[in-house]
């Protein structure tokens, strides 16, 4: 009996040991991880850019989060020692010497180097922390395995974003050319032409030379546009096929259209456009992957933001 409670103190004892230092191990506060001072404004910033407005209580919290998330990959890469490479270690040393931060301004590039380390520039440049953080992230895509997009996948895909696969109506044409001054004899040949059987290579030397060429290939109503303005594409797009227009404007002046022949717009088969989807939804993949991994890895620091500002 007193063998067994000898035993029995003992296994309490290991247990106890067990849960305390288990206890202990589990509470482990975090490691703090300090946003720099001009993090937040310089991203506030950026956005009232890019938007023209003041960002809300969401947007601010989205700009926070990704404040967190490269600064999270700057110390993955730190620790990772990806600071060693090359364009970073000459960023620094250009950083040494253009803040002087040397007295001697020969001194080795390790020595300026060490200057730039020393004043913090790893975490506060923003190209030096730019490089890290796409580095970290180039690393970070190397474990994620992504899986072929399944038929039901891609059809799904390809259903949902159809506009995307519609090649537009395109149409060839030829045209006589008039300068703006010149309507008068572009209604004229117009009506002589409507009216005749003149051939279409003696019809086309009734203009003026006009060195955007005669003779256009096959072209979308936006390459129209493009080509001689939207006035002239918009009349262009609604004429009958071989038969010689009104004068139709554009931003050169007057033209007599013979529309030639045109390709009616027309939907691309899902086999025709598979490697196109699975692609995108490849990469759809892979981004979604990436961002579950960037966040797991904010969730091993304790953000810490400056006085003012609400920690995440």
């Amino acid at each position: 009996m007193k063998k067994w409670m000898k035993h029995s103190w003992l296994a309490c004892l290991l247990l106890g040991g067990l849960v305390f230092f288990s206890w202990q191990w589990w509470s482990k506060p975090l490691p703090e991880l300090f946003i720099q001072t001009d993090a937040l404004s310089a991203q506030v910033s950026n956005w009232q850019q890019l938007t023209g407005r003041e960002p809300g209580p969401e947007d601010l919290d989205r700009i926070k989060i990704e404040i967190a998330r490269e600064a999270v990959l700057v110390e993955k890469a730190l620790a990772a020692g990806m600071q060693n490479a090359q364009v970073i270690q000459k960023r620094l040393a250009s950083l040494a010497g253009f803040l002087a931060l040397l007295d001697d301004t020969d001194a080795p590039e390790a020595t300026q180097i060490e200057a730039a380390i020393s004043a913090g520039l790893l975490r506060s440049d923003p190209l030096v922390r730019r490089y890290l953080a796409e580095a970290m992230r180039m690393r970070l895509k190397l474990d994620i395995d992504i899986v072929t997009p399944t038929i039901a996948a891609q059809q799904q895909w390809y259903e949902a974003h159809l506009q995307n696969f519609t090649l537009p109506r395109r149409i060839q044409l030829n045209h006589v050319y008039f300068s703006h001054e010149d309507k008068p004899r572009a209604l004229e040949v117009s009506k002589h032409l409507q009216t005749s059987a003149t051939p279409l290579e003696e019809a086309l030397l009734m203009g003026d030379v006009f060195y955007g060429g005669q003779k256009l290939p096959m072209k979308t109503q936006q390459q129209l546009e493009s080509a001689l303005g939207t006035e002239f594409a918009q009349a262009s797009w609604g004429l009958p096929l071989e038969q010689w227009s009104a004068p139709v404007r554009s931003a050169y002046g007057w033209h007599v259209v013979w529309v030639i022949d045109e390709i009616k717009a027309r939907q691309q088969p899902l086999e025709d456009v598979a490697a196109v989807i699975i692609r995108e939804l490849e990469e759809q993949t892979m981004k979604a992957a990436l961002q579950a991994k960037i966040d797991q890895l904010v969730t091993q620091y304790d953000i810490v933001w400056p006085v003012g500002q609400i920690n995440l």
